[in-house]
C-alpha cells in the first residue's frame, strides 16, 4: 500500500484539488443526465476522445433520450454514427434504449442490477455512468485508472486477474469514501490520460506523487504488470468496383458477417476472428 502518511482522504484531497481547474472540458461533462453520460461513454470505447468530442452534440440533438434512439432505423443510426466506428456499439445502444422504453418507462434505471442488465452494459459502463449520473460508489475501471492505481499501489500482480483487481477495487472504494464518486472516478480517468502516461509519466506535475510507490521506487514505467499483446494478424479480402452513372454498387451485409448492416462493396467479404 502507499505510505501510511498518504491517506485516502490526502489523497482524494489532492486528487480532486487538481481536478477541478485541470479537468478536460468535454460537452458530455456539462450535464448529469444519464442518458447523455451513457451515449458518451459508449462512444468513447476504443475512440479518440477527440472524434467524440465531435460527434456527440451532433448525436444528442439527434437523438436527445433513448425513446428517440429506439425509434431510428438502421440507416439513421448508421449515418449519426458515422465516424466513430465500430457500430456494433451503436446498434447495442439502440437495444439498451429500446429496453429502457419497454421496462424502464423511457427513463434511464438508476439500479445497478436494472442498468447493468441492460445490451452493451459492462462493469466499466456501469461504473462510469452510475457513478457520475446518480453519484453512486461504483468504480470504472479502465485502462488509465488501471495505471494510475498500479502505480500508486506498486501492484505487483496482474491488475486484470482476481488479486490485482480486487486491490485496485479496495483502494477506489476508499477514495470513494472522501469525495464524490463520480468526480473521483472522472478525476483517475483525467490523471491518467493527462500525466501518469504509459511513457514518459509527468511525475512532477503528479497531485499523488508524494504517495506513489512507483515513483518512489524510481520505475513508473514498470507499471501495470501485464502480459505481452499478441501481434496483430494481417488479413486480405478481394473486392469488386461498379459505376454507373456516377453511382457505386454497394451490398448491403448480411447478418452475422463482421459489419453487419452497412453498405459494403461486394466481394469476399472479411473473415471472422478465429476463436
Amino acid at each position: 500500500m502507499a505510505p501510511p502518511s498518504f491517506s485516502s482522504s490526502l489523497a482524494a484531497r489532492a486528487l480532486l484539488a487538481w481536478y477541478r481547474p485541470a479537468a478536460r472540458q468535454m460537452p458530455w461533462r456539462e450535464t448529469r443526465d444519464p442518458w447523455a453520460v451513457w451515449v458518451s461513454e459508449i462512444m468513447l470505447q476504443q475512440t479518440r476522445v477527440s472524434v467524440v468530442r465531435e460527434r456527440f452534440v451532433e448525436f444528442m440533438a439527434r437523438f436527445p433520450d433513448p425513446s428517440s434512439l429506439a425509434r431510428a432505423k438502421d440507416d439513421e443510426l448508421l449515418s449519426a454514427w458515422k465516424g466513430l466506428g465500430y457500430y456494433r456499439r451503436a446498434r447495442l445502444l439502440r437495444e439498451g434504449a429500446r429496453k429502457v422504453v419497454e421496462d424502464h418507462a423511457g427513463r434511464v434505471p438508476s439500479d445497478p442490477d436494472a442498468f447493468g442488465a441492460l445490451p452493451g452494459i459492462g462493469p466499466y459502463t456501469k461504473g462510469a455512468v452510475l457513478s457520475i449520473a446518480f453519484g453512486l460508489s461504483l468504480p470504472a475501471l479502465d485502462g488509465n485508472v488501471e495505471r494510475v492505481a498500479s502505480r500508486f499501489l506498486l501492484l505487483e500482480e496482474n491488475p486484470r486477474r482476481k488479486k490485482g483487481k480486487e486491490r485496485i477495487l479496495d483502494w477506489i472504494a476508499s477514495l470513494h469514501k472522501e469525495g464524490n464518486p463520480g468526480e473521483i472516478n472522472q478525476a483517475l480517468m483525467d490523471l491518467g490520460a493527462l500525466i501518469c502516461l504509459p511513457k514518459a509519466p509527468s511525475c512532477a506535475d503528479c497531485p499523488l506523487k508524494a504517495g506513489c510507490r512507483a515513483r518512489l521506487s524510481g520505475r513508473p514505467e514498470e507499471f501495470p504488470r501485464l502480459p505481452e499483446r499478441p501481434r496483430p494478424e494481417e488479413v486480405t479480402t478481394q473486392v469488386g468496383v461498379a459505376f454507373r452513372e456516377g453511382l457505386v454498387l454497394a451490398r448491403r451485409v448480411p447478418q452475422g458477417e463482421i459489419n453487419e448492416g452497412q453498405l459494403a462493396l461486394p466481394g469476399l467479404g472479411l473473415p471472422k476472428p478465429r476463436g
